[in-house]
């Protein structure tokens, strides 16, 4: 096995990365060369996953009853859709249920 794989997080990005194209795969995770900005279309790709990923943060962070820290975040979209999370999911001790951020 690569060691550089040994601790390697697989994330649904990353396979599908690995599924289209196995060279860009290696280059990407494996070599770390990254092109991410080379082009309009490669920047709106990553901004979205960028986006993606610190929400999930937040939602992981509620789910945790972790404080969310929504200051640290510029993306004025992410009240709007953490007040709709809470009101979808409260989160009090009367509805007695268990929330796993992972799913």
């Amino acid at each position: 096995m690569n060691n550089k794989l040994k601790y390697f997080i697989y994330s649904q990005n990353s396979i599908n990365t690995y599924k289209s194209c196995p060279t860009k795969f290696k280059y990407k995770y494996i070599d770390k060369i990254n092109w991410k900005y080379d082009d309009i279309e490669s920047r709106e790709y990553y901004d979205s996953l960028k986006v993606g990923s610190e929400f999930h943060l937040l939602c992981e962070r509620y789910f945790s009853n972790i404080p969310l820290g929504l200051n640290e975040y510029t993306n004025p979209k992410f009240k709007v859709w953490i007040d709709k999370i809470k009101n979808m999911f409260p989160m009090n001790k009367k509805n007695n249920k268990i929330y796993l951020p992972e799913y």
